[in-house]
């Protein structure tokens, strides 16, 4: 993934792992509201831009375990939600 095109498909998903990551990171350290609130837009920004299909709670459980992320259930929903109606934007 670090070598792909920012706007292939590969690229558009590490760029979410790269946001995602850091939105586990920062709840993990329990950064300041703002700052997962910040983190969570730019992955699902990101998610948004790399999605084909509809974006489900389900589609990112599996999508974060492939990648090696763990969130909890609330946030994965919130962020599927979040990315869903950026996407429908497009």
């Amino acid at each position: 993934m670090a070598h792909a095109a920012p706007t292939s498909r590969v690229g558009e998903i590490a760029a979410y792992k790269a946001a995602v990551g850091q939105l586990a990171l920062d709840i993990a350290n329990k950064a300041p509201a703002a700052t997962i609130t910040a983190d969570q837009t730019a992955a699902a920004q990101a998610l948004a831009a790399a999605a084909n299909k509809g974006i489900t709670a389900g589609a990112v459980s599996a999508l974060d375990a492939k990648l090696g992320v763990t969130l909890d259930s609330a946030t994965t929903a919130a962020l599927a939600a979040q990315a869903a109606s950026l996407q429908t934007k497009h």
